[in-house]
């Protein structure tokens, strides 16, 4: 919640960068809603893929190389295909506690709303 108030990192950063005069209202809006859960779940998807980029054999982009192809079509046609169950293992860490994710929303969006949290907490239980 630091990084998205009125004088939190994010504000102070475009504010010295010049793209904007004076501070964003972010929080306690969707788009806080939408940094809060990337800036969570961000870590899930990186480490599967990053370790499915690295048991790639750099030899098999050398030689897509080689024959002619252009650099985007060997990311199509040899990197992802060799790094789809890094994908598809990061998509399915990310998407099942993302499905259920009550924190981040209660405290981050919906500014001004109560909500009831007993009664979806008995209906966990």
């Amino acid at each position: 919640m630091g990084l998205l108030n009125n004088n939190g990192i994010l504000n102070r950063f475009l504010l010295w960068l010049g793209v904007i005069d004076h501070p964003l209202v972010i929080l306690y809006t969707n788009t806080a809603v939408y940094i809060g859960i990337v800036y969570c779940y961000l870590p899930f998807m990186v480490l599967p893929i990053y370790t499915a980029l690295t048991r790639i054999d750099y030899s098999l982009v050398e030689a897509s190389l080689d024959l002619g192809a252009r650099p985007l079509k060997t990311f199509f046609s040899v990197i992802v295909p060799l790094t789809k169950g890094g994908i598809i293992a990061g998509s399915m860490l990310v998407f099942i506690p993302a499905v259920g994710e009550y924190v981040i929303p209660e405290l981050l969006g919906w500014a001004g709303q109560h909500h009831d949290w007993p009664y979806p907490v008995a209906g966990v239980l």
